[in-house]
């Protein structure tokens, strides 16, 4: 067989082999061709057919299988010509390949063909359904193994001893393992070996958080936050990710490059390891913790005559095709991993010159470029030769290579071409190639890393390569485009720095421009986003160095864009301490502290601080001073959302109609149709149902007006949620499908998710609980994929109330303990509200009645807190019926009463019906059946007129009403 450069396995002699025998009475009889992949009946001299070759195609099948080849030797012929052909001894390889496959190729090897398929196209078919099943138990295990852990890097090298300490420390007491040693010495390699090979020994998954670029107690947290998709809201952050990380039970943390943060440990680490009782952690530290709880491993270099030459030998390899150490080179590998102190990052630098230098040569450059390790193997100093390996690599580079590297050390984090493009300058060398080749140049000598996204554990399916460099690598180059310029004599250190930073704030401005903020709603927005939030840790770098150096505009752009993804899924308080550096620059016009006020409020607003609604009035005086009528009109709507969570909807309602206004007089139509739409909203929470539907209809007509598909999603949906709440069922859900068809048509995934959820809760109202189960998880998997954490919360609420009905109950308590948790990290206060009330709910139907009660009390106090007034009616009715239960009826009457009366005024037909029937079940218990039969009978009304049936949640506690009261007739 030979393996061709494509992939193909070509099969040079199948079906060859066969028996010859020589004339006269005395044969001679012979083999020819290679005899241990025939089958019995070609060295029997028996007529063949297609099913000898599949016996050939078995053997040839097993080989590649188990890596063993079919012994030949001089009884081969005599074992043919007695059909006494082995059967593979698959119990004896340590990994042996699926049951299917060995099935098809034990059928292949069958003595006797009348036992084997019939035809190659059989065992195609087979070979092609067996296939397909390992790969779809593949991508199950992989979407089992929940996880972010970054590939790998190259095979792993020396470390089997210390892999089996770290795993048996883990598995023992030790919940905080620090993996010690100097940089380079091969600490990530290690845990991340261990993450891959000890994944399923993790339910809670493997979480590897990269605190490279962190230099503070902000970047720690945005890191983890990072790693952990954790999006947050107010309150405390290292409190926000105990909890995350306890909900996440049974798993590892790694905290990659901690040194740089240790002063830190006590309060993070210490905390999470106090909260969090069932993860374990990793950090890889060059420095020791100030924690009593950790366990130390302390990583020393690599054997030099050992690991660290089969590492060179392996990394060389990978270079230069063939190379192998031999007796004439051995002396010169010893002595360049002896040079590099056994240090496994300097020893794969070293290798990577290999395609350039042999051994020898490489020894001879080191010799002059180490001075410092000239008889220094005891040398403690291994950062040192670190530096050394990256002085060396940095010599051999081209000049505009090495211009390039210092320019592209201004990148925090990962980058792509395009992002390298927009910083690399390098006119001054007319000799340099485009960009692209010098990228590729520079991953080429193992300067810059390159990856996928989706080689990372998320859901992400992007392709773009993104290129970063290692931290040390990065220090280095950073220090030299500071120190030296990197560049032609007549510019200074200062001077190439300034520009290189100057173009790295530009490009990533340029993600703040109005119209690249309007993309990330249409066809396509997913994917910006998704680039906008890989692009975070330079967003974040990009606007301090803009303040640092006094640059407002691109400060202004990159805080804008920076709050695109913050707000989306945290940390919120990023945002708002961004905003305040922002605004501490002098030199800013007006109209640019008016839009950071804007993003500053708007952060404050969603940390729930008070201090969002004065940064907000600022930024519409400002906005009203400059004449910015569109900004003014932004502002004043996010007033509106302030008013409106904080229970003033007069104010908000005010603030919306300030905003249409505005909008109209300055003939901002979009705006204008958005304004609309909001205040609808408004009008429907209050109880003007009807106001509501104007407003709504008045928003649609201008979307349509101006061919805007998004928002004329939008104001269908709303529309549709306005016929629903009049009980116009049919209605409601033709504008739903509507609004879903324009989703999808402009690629609006948030607005498809919200429609998606609104359908499934139309459909458990009306007691179709398998496609509202449908509509649910197709929701949540859209909203998980876009990032929106609380609409996660908020679907995952509604599919355990659909468990809670159909009896589930303990997938009705994971859902909303699910939520609950979702809340509490974003700091949602109202929806926290809603579960609390599912769950007492879950708790009254099983008779807990004292905990449902203290359950609806906590909600009750929450939807009055935030100014809920239809989750306060839901709340008393729920806190009513509990009284009543428990026969407290003079408490129960006057929940009862006040709830009926917001959800009456509310114009809220559904949750009234509810109300009335559980009221009716309290009049009856308390020896009122005329008052129950007087509710069961408004209830069937609103019933009828929401279309519930009898499977509905209404329906059946109506049903539950009407047979008691027949039962006591």
């Amino acid at each position: 067989m030979q393996l061709l450069p494509s992939g193909v396995v070509k099969v040079l002699d199948f079906g060859l082999a066969h028996v010859w025998r020589g004339p006269g009475a005395e044969q001679e009889v012979g083999l020819a061709g290679t005899p241990a992949y025939m089958s019995p009946e070609q060295a029997s001299c028996e007529s063949l057919d297609g099913r000898s070759d599949l016996f050939s195609l078995g053997v040839v099948l097993s080989e590649c299988l188990t890596a063993r080849q079919t012994p030949v030797d001089d009884r081969t012929e005599a074992r043919f010509a007695r059909g006494q052909q082995a059967e593979v001894d698959w119990s004896q390889l340590e990994d042996a390949p699926p049951s299917g496959l060995r099935r098809v190729i034990d059928a292949c090897l069958q003595v006797d063909r009348e036992n084997r398929p019939a035809t190659a196209a059989e065992v195609g078919q087979a070979l092609r359904v067996e296939l397909s099943r390992i790969e779809r138990e593949e991508e199950a295990e992989i979407v089992r193994r929940r996880h972010f852990l970054p590939t790998e890097s190259g095979s792993f090298v020396g470390r089997d001893a210390e892999l089996e300490e770290l795993v048996a420390r883990l598995q023992g007491e030790a919940r905080l393992v620090t993996l010690h040693g100097p940089g380079g010495i091969g600490k990530t390699r290690l845990v991340l070996r261990h993450a891959w090979s000890r994944l399923e020994t993790y339910p809670g998954g493997a979480w590897f958080c990269d605190l490279s670029e962190a230099r503070d107690l902000d970047g720690l947290l945005s890191s983890v936050v990072r790693a952990l998709d954790v999006p947050l809201g107010g309150g405390d952050v290292i409190e926000q990710l105990g909890h995350a990380i306890a909900g996440r039970g049974d798993c590892l943390i790694v905290l990659d490059n901690f040194e740089q943060v240790a002063e830190h440990a006590r309060a993070t680490v210490g905390s999470w390891l106090q909260r969090a009782e069932e993860a374990r952690f990793v950090v890889t530290s060059r420095v020791l913790l100030d924690l009593p709880a950790q366990d130390v491993l302390h990583l020393k270099p690599l054997e030099l005559e050992g690991a660290a030459t089969e590492l060179f030998g392996r990394r060389a390899r990978a270079r230069k095709q063939g190379f192998v150490i031999t007796d004439e080179n051995r002396e010169h590998v010893h002595e360049v991993v002896r040079l590099l102190d056994g240090l496994p990052l300097a020893i794969e630098l070293a290798a990577a010159r290999i395609s350039v230098l042999t051994p020898r040569r490489i020894v001879e450059r080191m010799t002059d470029r180490f001075q410092l390790l000239a008889g220094a193997s005891a040398s403690t100093d291994r950062q040192a030769t670190l530096k050394a390996a990256i002085d060396w690599s940095w010599d051999l580079l081209e000049p505009w290579a090495r211009a390039a590297l210092a320019q592209l050390s201004v990148f925090e984090g990962g980058f792509t071409l395009e992002a390298a493009e927009a910083v690399l300058d390098l006119s001054a060398w007319k000799e340099a190639p485009w960009p692209l080749d010098t990228v590729q140049v520079l991953v080429d000598q193992s300067l810059l890393n390159t990856w996928t996204p989706q080689q990372v554990g998320t859901t992400d399916a992007s392709d773009e390569p993104h290129f970063s460099l290692l931290v040390s690598i990065r220090d280095y180059a950073s220090e030299k485009l500071r120190t030296e310029g990197a560049v032609p004599d007549g510019e200074s250190g200062d001077e190439a720095e300034r520009s290189a930073l100057v173009r790295h704030g530009e490009h990533f401005a340029r993600f703040g421009a109005d119209d690249a903020i309007e993309s990330l709603s249409v066809h396509g927005g997913v994917e910006r986003r998704r680039v906008l939030g890989r692009a975070l840790e330079n967003l974040v770098s990009a606007c301090r160095r803009a303040v640092a150096r006094g640059d407002a505009a691109t400060a202004v752009a990159t805080l804008v864009a920076t709050w695109e993804v913050l707000q989306l899924s945290g940390p919120a308080e990023l945002g708002r301490a961004l905003g305040s550096e922002v605004l501490a620059l002098d030199g800013l016009t007006d109209g640019e502290r008016a839009r950071v006020l804007f993003v500053s409020g708007s952060a404050q607003h969603q940390l729930g601080r008070p201090e969002a609604e004065t940064s907000l009035e600022q930024a519409l005086l400002l906005a009203r001073g400059e004449d910015d009528r569109r900004l003014e009109a932004s502002v004043l709507d996010r007033m509106a959302s302030l008013s409106s969570h904080r229970g003033d909807l007069d104010s908000a309602v005010q603030q919306h109609e300030q905003a249409l206004v505005t909008a109209v007089e300055t003939g901002w139509r979009r705006f204008e149709g958005v304004v609309l739409g909001n205040l609808g909203n408004a009008r429907r929470r209050e109880g003007l149902v009807e106001s509501a539907r104007e407003l709504q209809e008045r928003a649609l007509t201008i979307h349509r007006e101006l061919g805007d598909r998004r928002h004329e999603g939008a104001s269908l949906g709303q529309l549709a949620i306005v016929a629903w709440q009049l009980g116009r069922v049919g209605e409601a859900r033709t504008l739903f499908e509507q609004a879903l068809s324009i989703h999808r048509e402009v690629g609006d995934r948030a607005g498809e998710g919200d429609v998606l959820c609104n359908l499934g809760s139309l459909c458990r109202d009306e007691g179709h609980h398998e496609v509202g189960r449908e509509f649910y998880e197709e929701s949540l998997a859209i909203h998980r994929e876009v990032g929106r954490r609380k609409q996660e919360g908020i679907v995952l609420g509604h599919l355990g109330i659909v468990h809670d009905l159909d009896g589930r109950v303990d997938e009705a308590l994971a859902c909303y303990e699910a939520g609950l948790s979702i809340y509490r990290e974003v700091d949602d206060r109202r929806n926290e509200g809603h579960v609390l009330a599912n769950l007492g709910s879950l708790h009254a139907d099983r008779g807990q009645v004292a905990e449902a009660q203290a359950l609806h009390e906590q909600a009750l106090a929450l939807h009055r807190e935030v100014g809920d007034r239809l989750g306060e009616g839901i709340a008393l009715a729920n806190l009513g019926s509990v009284q009543a239960e428990q026969g407290r009826f003079d408490e129960a009457w006057p929940a009862f009463d006040a709830g009926e009366s917001l959800l009456r005024e509310l114009q809220h037909p559904l949750q009234l019906g509810l109300l009335l029937a559980a009221r009716g079940h309290a009049a009856l218990a308390s020896g009122d059946e005329s008052a129950a039969r007087a509710r069961l009978a408004e209830a069937e009304e609103l019933a009828s007129q929401v279309g519930a049936g009898a499977d509905s949640e209404l329906g059946r506690r109506l049903a539950v009403l009407r047979s008691s009261l027949d039962g006591g007739r």
